[in-house]
């Protein structure tokens, strides 16, 4: 061993050094892993991101958008000189759905009841189409691009409590008369968080930068240079949600921005044609439910001497007025006689409007501006030459597709019978699936329009029905009112009771094939048929009704006969009760038991 250099007691040195080397190396490795995780923290967490930005810049293209209630929606402003418009679609959608834009005159149409204004493309300026008067001029008309009319700001500023184009609470924000701006809308009463851009994003920058999330390390969208004022719409992760002056959105560091407090908006919209108040009252028994019994007229009016004493009824319908043809005219069976011989007894008298359930007829009057008019102006002169209290539009068998023009015929020509200090109702029928008859009617809409809605809750099997059935069973008619509650509130809603019965006759053929008829009855009809024929009728409890059933022992057809009576009126009361509807709407006097009468009264009498 001492050949090698090997001297005992003498303390080896090499692997001494080989350790202090080796804790050298480690202690480097150590400190870049520690700055590296501490770097990958500080992106993660955007705490140590200022050393780090994002510097790709992506652009936002907000040409032709419009800001409206902290949300921006794309391809629904234009800017035209330096007026910013708003796309009818969007008025429609979010402002005002009674707008309607009528290619055939060129106008849009604006229903504030009891007004309609005719706001003109020609640049006419606004009209109101009931007085004929111009409550103000405008700038600026409407203007069509392509197919879609355009609203310029400065006019709905007068029409609706909306402001918009320069704001009143920052005169150097948000003047949006950048063609590659987004226009800005505000609402009445909106509360407004304005901030200012105090400082850059970092000492080594000039500017402030907008990012497309709260997060350096995600590309920015705009530069705010030192002062420019900001709207504060959230806060998150330590950064302000904001939007800028030319409608970027985007997320900004809250030591950036300065706050400058919160600002109220306050709209310029003109009087009266914007109120609340309407100058009409709407007719409401007091303390009573209302009766409403319609009066079938079909040539003439009945004299009203023949008529007999309606105790309880407060409200008669007589079946007036027809659309006579695609014109609009209409076909009058009306009598002033009847009319004084009903007030003299405090009944109102509300005239029943028809489209004679012409499908034709109608879809041609419902696309026919004119027709419309001729139809509206003569059903106000008929309602003042025989002093009517109210209206009661009853329009069956529409086509499905003509849903939104029947809708706005019946806000408009509301809007117009206001005017005129009339009670206004529509009568729909149960929800189905039938579109001309039960689809076609947007319930929602014409319960927000109309004063009350007459569900006609009678006919669940009609003349036709390939079975036999009760015309109105219990299940079925509380089925049709909570149906029809679902859109309309129950202080509109009359609940519609039938007079009548159907006799259903079951025969059978040589050939063994079965065969249905039937005939509607009178309730006079319907105790005449029963005690002809010796029957008893008998408590149905499927369809809460007293039921009989016959067959002829001549030839074996058997009858079936659901019967409308007292016991099924009074339980038709309970509904009215138990849903707080505002009362009852009977098809039709003249097919009623007299003895009815007294139970109707007491309907009258207990809300």
């Amino acid at each position: 061993m001492a050949g090698i250099g090997y001297e005992p007691g003498r303390p080896m040195r090499t692997k001494k050094r080989r350790s202090g080397r080796s804790f050298f190396i480690w202690g480097i490795i150590f400190l870049f892993m520690a700055v590296f995780f501490y770097v990958l923290f500080g992106i993660w967490t955007d705490r140590f991101g200022p050393f780090v930005p994002n510097r790709t810049y992506e652009p936002q293209d907000v040409e032709g958008s419009l800001v409206f209630d902290g949300k921006l929606y794309a391809d629904m402003a234009i800017i035209r000189g330096d007026e910013p418009m708003i796309a009818l679609p969007f008025l429609k959608d979010h402002i005002d759905p009674s707008i309607t834009y009528d290619a055939s005159t060129e106008s849009i149409y604006i229903v504030r009841d009891p007004h309609v204004l005719r706001l003109s493309l020609s640049g006419e300026g606004v009209w109101d189409e009931l007085t004929k008067a111009e409550p103000f001029s405008v700038e600026y008309p409407i203007y069509l691009d392509g197919t879609i009319p355009y609203v310029p700001v400065s006019l709905l500023e007068r029409l609706y409590p909306v402001k918009g184009k320069e704001s009143p609470f920052a005169p150097q924000m948000f003047s949006s008369s950048s063609a590659h701006s987004a226009v800005f809308l505000w609402s009445q009463g909106e509360a407004v968080l304005l901030g200012t851009a105090t400082a850059p994003e970092n000492k080594a920058e000039r500017w402030l930068r907008v990012r497309k999330a709260p997060s350096v390390t995600r590309p920015y969208v705009k530069e705010l240079q030192t002062g420019e004022a900001v709207i504060i719409i959230g806060e998150e992760k330590g950064w302000y949600h904001i939007w800028t002056k030319e409608g970027v959105e985007g997320y900004v560091p809250k030591e950036g921005i300065g706050l400058d407090g919160v600002h109220t908006v306050q709209s310029r919209m003109i009087a009266p044609y914007f109120s609340e108040t309407k100058n009409f009252s709407i007719y409401r028994p007091l303390s009573e439910k209302i009766v409403l019994v319609w009066e079938h007229v079909v040539n003439k009016t009945p004299d009203p001497k023949n008529l007999p004493e309606l105790p309880g009824v407060n409200v008669l319908a007589p079946t007036w007025f027809e659309l006579k043809n695609e014109s609009g005219e209409l076909l009058n069976r009306a009598s002033i006689d009847y009319v004084h011989w009903a007030h003299t007894r405090d009944i109102e008298v509300h005239g029943v409007l028809t489209n004679g359930f012409d499908p034709d007829r109608t879809h041609a009057m419902l696309t026919d501006r004119k027709a419309q008019g001729r139809l509206i102006q003569t059903l106000l002169e008929y309602a003042n030459v025989y002093e009517l209290d109210g209206i009661n539009i009853d329009f069956e068998n529409i086509y499905y597709k003509d849903q939104t023009h029947f809708t706005q015929f019946v806000r408009e020509m509301t809007a117009y019978l206001h005017a005129a200090g009339l009670t206004v109702s529509i009568d729909v029928t149960v929800k189905s699936s039938n579109e001309n008859w039960s689809k076609v009617y947007d319930r929602k809409a014409l319960g927000e329009i109309v004063d009350y809605v007459a569900l006609m809750a009678y006919d669940e099997h009609w003349a036709t029905s390939p079975v036999a059935g009760s015309v109105a069973s219990l299940p079925w008619v509380e089925q049709g009112i909570q149906g029809l509650l679902e859109d309309v509130p129950p202080e509109k809603v009359l609940l519609g009771v039938p007079f009548y019965a159907r006799l259903w006759q079951e025969t059978t053929g040589e050939d063994g094939e079965k065969k249905l008829k039937q005939k509607a009855l009178s309730m006079t009809g319907v105790e005449n048929w029963l005690k002809d024929r010796h029957i008893t009728p008998v408590w149905d409890e499927q369809s809460g009704q007293f039921y009989a059933e016959w067959i002829d022992p001549t030839n074996g057809d058997r009858y079936k006969l659901w019967l409308e009576d007292e016991s099924s009126l009074r339980a038709r009361a309970e509904l009215v009760r138990k849903y707080r509807l505002a009362g009852l709407a009977a098809w039709r006097r003249g097919l009623e038991d007299t003895a009815l009468w007294p139970a109707l009264a007491e309907v009258a009498r207990h809300p």
